[in-house]
């Protein structure tokens, strides 16, 4: 479990959004430049609820901005599928967020292979598969 620590530590300091932000970085930070307001919104709401320790709220927003492809979104939602903050501890959730987030990014790339360290085989491959249905849903 130390490596999983080590994990979520990292992930906060790469995610690094744990503050207020204003909704055109919202907007800027999202992996799709198309991301509707809502969604924006949507994830602000959710590191509001984040730092007020409103953490299954925040699980709920979070999610939703993350499936629009906010990757900041998707990374602290990682960090609380692996603490169980919100959410059930779940490192197979964990793992497919992280690899969503990371995909044009080398230290996040780096988190997934620290998360991976603590996985098995068979997590790591429903993993994958979770975020290659992920990305379907995705491409129209």
């Amino acid at each position: 479990m130390r490596s999983v620590l080590r994990f979520s530590l990292a992930l906060g300091l790469v995610g690094g959004a744990f503050g207020y932000a204003p909704l055109a970085y919202a907007q800027a930070v999202s992996n799709n430049p198309s991301t509707n307001t809502a969604a924006a919104l949507d994830y602000l709401e959710g590191l509001e609820a984040y730092e007020k320790g409103d953490y299954k709220t925040a699980a709920q927003k979070l999610e939703q901005a993350a499936d629009q492809g906010f990757a900041q979104a998707q990374y602290i939602l990682a960090s609380m599928y692996v603490e169980g903050q919100g959410v059930p501890q779940d490192l197979i959730q964990a793992h497919k967020w992280i690899s969503l987030a990371a995909k044009n990014d080398d230290d996040g790339r780096k988190l997934r292979d620290m998360l991976e360290s603590v996985m098995t085989p068979a997590q790591i491959a429903e993993a994958q598969e979770l975020a290659s249905e992920w990305k379907k849903k995705q491409t129209p």
